[in-house]
């Protein structure tokens, strides 16, 4: 009304009085958010970052913090190869236990003693008194055949071929157990010569040449 006082709150209807603060926008308020229209949005994508939680370890550390150490499982065939293998070290020293004594019994008895020599050592001193008493013609005379077969068996013998002197030795052995030998002469001079030469003979084709 002109020239009357305004009725209250008319005065708001036309905007703020002079001096008074101008209000913010909405968006500006405090405790107000603004909204976008879905139309606005629509068209544009909006890059979202999904933080993911660690990815753990399924298999559980040990008491010292480290990963269980890995160990193949035996087969039913690796036990039984062990089990064998453990079965056969017992029976090994039994064996080289057994090889050992065997060997030390027969180093025992086994006489080296220069009384009791050797079969080699007796065909060898069988040889020389063939060589020495046997082989020999006194005053010139000719050889009878029992010494040249002597001699062979001594050359063969030096040659190295033992089958040889094996078999002129057995022809001189069957030669002195001839029945037609003169009792009392022998086949060489004298019985006892001819014992002596048996003995020596029986030695030389005694076991190995």
């Amino acid at each position: 009304m002109p020239g009357g006082n305004m009725p209250p709150g008319s005065q708001g209807l036309k905007g703020p009085a002079p001096g008074w603060p101008t209000p913010a926008p909405p968006s500006a308020r405090p405790g107000v958010v603004a909204t976008i229209s879905p139309a606005r949005t629509a068209g544009r994508k909006v890059a979202r970052f999904i933080a993911t939680q660690a990815a753990q370890s399924s298999m559980p550390l040990g008491a010292d913090g480290k990963l269980p150490e890995l160990r193949l499982k035996e087969t039913p065939e690796d036990q039984a190869a062990a089990e064998q293998t453990k079965s056969y070290n017992p029976l090994v020293l039994v064996v080289a236990v057994c090889l050992s004594l065997g060997l030390s019994v027969v180093l025992i008895l086994m006489d080296v003693s220069p009384g009791n020599p050797s079969l080699q050592q007796k065909k060898q001193r069988a040889r020389e008194i063939i060589d020495a008493e046997y082989t020999g013609s006194p005053e010139g005379k000719e050889l009878e055949r029992y010494q040249l077969y002597l001699r062979e068996a001594l050359i063969a013998y030096h040659q190295g071929d033992y089958r040889k002197e094996r078999q002129y030795y057995q022809k001189v052995l069957d030669m002195l157990r001839a029945e037609r030998i003169d009792p009392k002469r022998g086949l060489t001079g004298s019985p006892a010569r001819d014992k002596r030469l048996e003995e020596q003979i029986t030695i030389l084709l005694s076991g190995p040449p």
